[in-house]
C-alpha cells in the first residue's frame, strides 16, 4: 500500500483526469526526460546532510503513453541517517477520447523511517 494522506491522492487522482486532453496534443513519438538533483549540508547546532535525485521519463504515441519515475532522498544528522525514502514507478496510459482514458500503474515506495 502507498503510505500518505487520501485527500492527496484524490487531488492528484482528479488532477489527472483534467491533465489528460493535453496530453492528446502532443506529437506522435516523442521522448521527454526530466531530473532533479538536490544537495544541502548545513553547520551550526547541528550538522545535517540531505542528497535527493528524481526522474521522470516518458514515451508519447499517439493515444499511448508510457512513464517511468524514481524518486531517492537520503538524509543524515551529525553522521547518522535520518532519512531514506526510494520509489519507483512504472504507469501506460491509453487516451480514450478528448476527456476520457484508462492507465495501469505499479510501483514500489520504501520509507525505512516512516515504517
Amino acid at each position: 500500500m502507498r503510505s500518505g494522506h487520501p485527500a492527496t491522492w484524490l487531488v492528484v487522482s482528479t488532477f489527472s483526469l483534467f491533465a489528460r486532453p493535453a496530453a492528446a496534443q502532443t506529437p506522435v513519438d516523442s521522448f521527454r526526460l526530466a531530473f532533479d538533483l538536490g544537495y544541502v549540508n548545513t553547520a551550526g547546532n547541528t550538522a545535517v546532510t540531505t542528497l535527493n535525485f528524481g526522474e521522470h521519463l516518458s514515451y508519447l504515441t499517439g493515444r499511448w503513453t508510457l512513464a517511468h519515475g524514481l524518486i531517492a532522498i537520503e538524509g543524515r544528522s551529525e553522521g547518522v541517517e535520518t532519512a531514506a525514502q526510494y520509489r519507483t514507478d512504472l504507469r501506460l496510459d491509453r487516451a480514450l477520447s478528448a476527456r476520457l482514458g484508462a492507465y495501469l500503474l505499479g510501483g514500489f515506495e520504501r520509507n525505512v523511517f516512516a515504517g
